[in-house]
Order: structure tokens, then sequence, then C-alpha cells
């Protein structure tokens, strides 16, 4: 990588820590000049950045669209350092509360790690689908958050333990049978969806797939969804759908899924004013946001090695 290459590399780390707001690397109590090179650093170190290096250079048409699509790569390994952080805190908070909760057992001889209710112990391991289980998650209602404040170092807890216990029981009765830990922590993730923070890397494979061109439409797709919260690009493929079926779907409540969309409909309509090919870019949006969902249970599988 020359010293140009390198120049963007640090601008783009600074200005993504910037906007996003994400802390300083572990260790470090704030952002400097020797915060941001450690984290570009780590940018550059990551598996397969030569490749992608390549993949970005070729993917772009001049240095402005290089420069956007050298922000993407940035946006997405933050979020997936991010990612990683917040899985591992929230497999921590599952397993104490499978440690320490009399109605669940560990499965008798079982390897990996299987938890079940007392009726099921001596059944084969759970060989059901994650569907049911994700399911079963949901359908428990009266769901509440624990209490937290925004100014808390702390991350925010999945739930208060009562609601978080029930829908860790209501995963095994469903599955009638043990069932591994990380399968757990999968269906309470896609309850929960948002207490991992959620990379763009997924739905970038659809708005930027690195087999064709960063055309403009893909481009625009990739900044308008950049710029939604993620309730918005939840729901972004449902819009059509009644607030119901938006709120089954994607696992919000009925009132934070008509919030999101009406916040989601306002921002296309703002941000696509003065935009050409909105119907392809919407298309776009929508099959990233789904794309979204339908990987909802696959948020634990970098978590899934600490079972």
């Amino acid at each position: 990588m020359g010293p140009l290459a390198a120049d963007l590399v640090y601008r783009t780390v600074d200005a993504v820590r910037r906007f996003d707001r994400y802390p300083p690397p572990e260790g470090r109590r704030h952002w400097d000049a020797d915060a941001v090179q450690e984290a570009a650093h780590d940018f550059v170190a990551a598996a397969g950045f030569a490749a992608r290096l390549a993949r970005l250079v070729a993917s772009a048409n001049d240095e402005e669209s290089f420069a956007r699509v050298m922000q993407t790569a940035v946006r997405n390994h933050f979020r997936m350092q991010a990612r990683r952080t917040d899985t591992g805190a929230a497999l921590r908070a599952v397993s104490h509360l499978l440690d320490t909760d009399d109605a669940v057992i560990a499965a008798p001889g079982a390897s990996p790690t299987s938890w079940t209710l007392p009726a099921y112990a001596g059944r084969p391991a759970y060989a059901g689908t994650s569907d049911n289980l994700v399911a079963a998650a949901r359908s428990v209602t009266d769901v509440r958050r624990a209490p937290w404040s925004q100014a808390s170092k702390r991350r925010s807890p999945i739930a208060d333990r009562d609601s978080l216990r029930r829908v860790v029981q209501a995963i095994l009765a469903a599955a009638e049978a043990p069932v591994e830990r990380s399968q757990i922590l999968g269906a309470v993730l896609a309850r929960f969806p948002f207490v991992v923070t959620r990379p763009v890397l997924a739905a970038d494979d659809i708005l930027m797939p690195p087999s064709q061109p960063a055309d403009d439409v893909r481009l625009q797709a990739a900044e308008i969804w950049n710029q939604l919260s993620d309730n918005e690009r939840l729901v972004l493929g449902c819009l059509h759908e009644p607030v119901r079926s938006i709120a089954e779907e994607t696992g919000l409540s009925r009132s934070a899924a008509h919030r999101a969309s009406v916040s989601a409909r306002a921002a296309l309509a703002d941000l696509l004013a003065d935009v050409t090919d909105q119907g392809q870019i919407v298309a776009r949006l929508a099959e990233a946001s789904g794309v979204l969902r339908r990987r909802g249970t696959e948020l634990f599988d970098s978590a899934s090695s600490d079972s």
C-alpha cells in the first residue's frame, strides 16, 4: 500500500469514528492521532485486507468513488469489531442466566454444552430448525428492558432478568429437547436484534457486490443506507405491509415498528427527492433490508466458538 492509500485510510478512519461516534481503541481514554493510527493499522492488518483492497480498486471508477467505497469498508470494519464485542457480552449474559436459573438444567453428558427443561433431559439434542426457536422467543409477551441510563459506560442489558428468563424457557419448551447454548443465543438475539451492533456488511454484499463495479445506483443506495437508523433499515423491505406484519417480520414491538415505518418513509422521501433511478435504489435498499432480517439468527456466529 502506497503513501497516498495509507493517508486515505488514516483520514477515512478518523472521519468514520467521528461521524459514527465510536469509542477509542481498548486501553485508550480518548481519540488522538495515535489512536487513529492504531485503529487504521487494525483495519489494514485484518485478514484478507490485500484482497479487499484490490477489490475496492477494481470496483471504483475514479478517486471519488474509491474514497466512497473505502469509507464503506472502514465502517464495516468498525461495526464488525463492535459486533464481536457486543455478541460476546450477550453470550455471557445468556450463559449466566442458564447457570443460575433453577428451572433450567445442563443436559447430562451433552457436548458441546446443551441446556434443557428437566422434562426433556433424557431426549436427544434438538435437531429442528432455528425458525421454531426464534418464533418461540418472539411469542413471549410483556418483555421489559432492564433499567439503564444512556450515560452509562456499560452496554445496554438484553432485558430485565425475568423477561430474559421467560424467553429462554420458551425456547427450551418449544424445542422439547436439549438445545446448544449457541442456538439459544441465536434465538435470543433474533428476539432482541439490537443488543448486538448490526453491521452493514451483510447488506453491502448486495448493495455493492464485490464481483460487480460500484455503479451510481449501488453507491447512492449505500450512502442512503448509512444515513438510516437500525430500525429504519430493518423495516425498509416491508413498508407496504400493515404494522402488525412488520412487527412480526422484524421482531420489533408494534409501536417501534410503526415509528420506524413512519421515519423510514420520511427519510426516503427526503433522501430521494433529487435522485434519479429512484425505483432501482429503493429496490436495492429493500433487498438489503431483507438480507438483514433473514440473517438475524446468524448474529451469534462470531461468538459460537466461545460456547
